[in-house]
């Protein structure tokens, strides 16, 4: 199911980046894709704020990111912003990834991402010499 949900993103953001929606707009059919898009979306919200693709299991940065790119490139208001926010700012990124989908998200939410955690996680990782 999983590579189901990625595969319909990646159609999302390939007609996104194909400027495809001019196409779509207007059709009876389009705007009845888009709404069920955007209710699909907004269902994998969790408590948190946060979003999953995958019902059932704790919110994740990445899933966060694409579900708010989501909304944003359908004109969809996000819902629980706060929460959202405050999700986004109470994560603690183990990754490079991670600190840029949180950073990406904030920023959708017009947010300021936190420019030193990055540092001080770039920082903290090993030297490798050789």
């Amino acid at each position: 199911m999983a590579s189901t949900q990625h595969k319909t993103f990646g159609w999302i953001m390939g007609l996104h980046k194909a400027e495809r929606f001019t196409i779509l707009e207007g059709s009876q059919s389009a705007d009845l894709w888009v709404r069920r898009v955007i209710k699909y979306v907004v269902s994998r919200q969790n408590e948190d704020g946060g979003y999953t693709f995958c019902q059932g299991i704790d919110s994740n940065a990445q899933d966060t990111y694409y579900g708010l790119t989501i909304l944003d490139l359908l004109g969809s208001p996000f819902p629980n912003i706060e929460k959202t926010v405050e999700w986004l700012r109470g994560f603690v990124p183990d990754s490079l990834y991670s600190h840029y989908y949180v950073a990406k998200a904030l920023e959708l939410c017009g947010e300021e991402p936190n420019k030193e955690h990055l540092r001080k996680f770039i920082l903290s990782l090993p030297i490798i010499r050789g």
